[in-house]
């Protein structure tokens, strides 16, 4: 990929009670002080790849060609799993090869998958436990400034990727999954609204034994109703309950399954 780079985005496990994001971006900015860095997320549950890997899946096209995304959600630092950086055709992934690229993968070819062994492109007190700052940073920022791929290492033949759930049809019901709670206690589930419009017209959800039988259009719409299922801004259904967290009301998490009753106009 050819784009000019001057994006870096970051998403961590971090949190912001530590010094760990600070350090990547200073190393970052050494090597690159012309660079734009954006913290995507810093607050990805401790050690949730899974999690990680759906918010990054989330984001990473909104951004112009040639930005570089930095994934650190990395329980297995210091592991034999790999660092490696992922060259695709219009954006540069950097961070561990753990699955965390996996929604990535479903949407963009990895054209070149590297090793990060080159210790050039690393800080010289590399350290085991913080390949965050140490070796994904330092190849970020080298990549912001047009050092070609192949120089950070060899090549790679696969990728680590987690099973992504996918939603099954049985007859006029779907069988879905919950993939996310957002920070207002929406419950994203992976059921495409196109795939509903397939079957026919919306009947109700089914969730840990409990049914929710309207759908609506906007959050307004629903704020007379104590749980109401909306197309999200990714075009998956969601639960929701007007200005509460719905969540937590339903005492549902990521994994739980949700089925969707439909019949035909």
């Amino acid at each position: 990929m050819s784009s000019k780079k001057r994006f870096i985005t970051i998403l961590t496990d971090f949190g912001d009670t530590d010094s760990y994001l600070t350090e990547l971006k200073g190393v970052i900015l050494s090597i690159n002080p012309e660079v734009e860095i954006v913290e995507a997320s810093q607050k990805v549950e401790a050690g949730n790849i899974r999690q990680g890997a759906y918010l990054l899946g989330r984001y990473f096209r909104y951004y112009p060609e040639g930005t570089i995304h930095l994934a650190v959600v990395d329980p297995g630092v210091g592991s034999r799993r790999s660092p490696i950086l992922l060259d695709t055709e219009r954006y540069f992934f950097v961070g561990p090869d753990n699955g965390v690229f996996s929604y990535v993968l479903e949407e963009e070819k990895a054209e070149l998958v590297i090793k990060l062994a080159n210790s050039e492109y690393q800080l010289l007190s590399a350290s085991r436990t913080f390949e965050g700052r140490d070796v994904f940073a330092p190849a970020a920022a080298y990549l912001s400034l047009g050092v070609d791929p192949r120089e950070f290492g060899p090549e790679l033949d696969k990728v680590e990727t987690l099973k992504i759930p996918k939603p099954e049809v049985r007859g006029e019901q779907i069988e879905g999954e919950i993939v996310h709670i957002d920070h207002f206690g929406n419950v994203v589930t992976n059921i495409p609204l196109d795939l509903l419009s397939e079957l026919g017209r919306f009947v109700t959800v089914k969730v840990k034994g409990r049914a929710i039988n309207k759908l609506v259009t906007s959050y307004e719409e629903g704020k007379d109703c104590e749980f109401f299922v909306i197309t999200g801004s990714g075009g998956t259904l969601e639960i929701s309950s007007f200005g509460k967290d719905a969540a937590g009301r339903l005492d549902i998490s990521p994994g739980d399954k949700v089925y969707l009753t439909a019949e035909k106009t």
